[in-house]
């Protein structure tokens, strides 16, 4: 059996980086030594993809569940700043009154609580109101 030197595992490796293990095969006969590397090189390779995507996807994750509480803080806050600024006489206009009943299913849609649902009977209150 033939055993690879240091120099040898060093190209080896340079081989496999730049050119991949198909490079490396042509460069080397088929040796136990050879072999081993090479079984040894996909086994750490295939182990630490393994171990980016598990951590890749625990992170997509992670940015979705941010970006959905994000959503329903911002629809939340729409609706009780709307209802605000009706209890401060502001007038708005019939897109405004639609575009935040939309907000409103949008939010319940996402898991939203019953925190705004005052909010939103006051608001339909004061839509009919004005006739709108």
């Amino acid at each position: 059996m033939e055993a690879l030197t240091l120099t040898d595992y060093l190209f080896v490796t340079i081989i496999f980086i730049f050119g991949g293990a198909s490079s490396i095969e042509a460069m080397f006969p088929k040796t136990a030594a050879f072999t081993k590397l090479k079984k040894t090189f996909s086994k750490d390779i295939h182990k630490k993809l393994d171990e980016i995507i598990k951590e890749n996807d625990t992170q997509h994750q992670e940015i979705k569940d941010d970006l959905e509480d994000s959503e329903k803080s911002r629809l939340r806050s729409r609706i009780v700043d709307f209802a605000n600024d009706l209890r401060n006489n502001e007038n708005k206009s019939t897109v405004q009154f639609k575009n935040v009943f939309e907000c409103y299913d949008k939010y319940h849609a996402k898991g939203g609580n019953s925190y705004v649902d005052t909010e939103i009977i006051y608001i339909k209150s004061v839509y009919k109101e004005r006739g709108k």
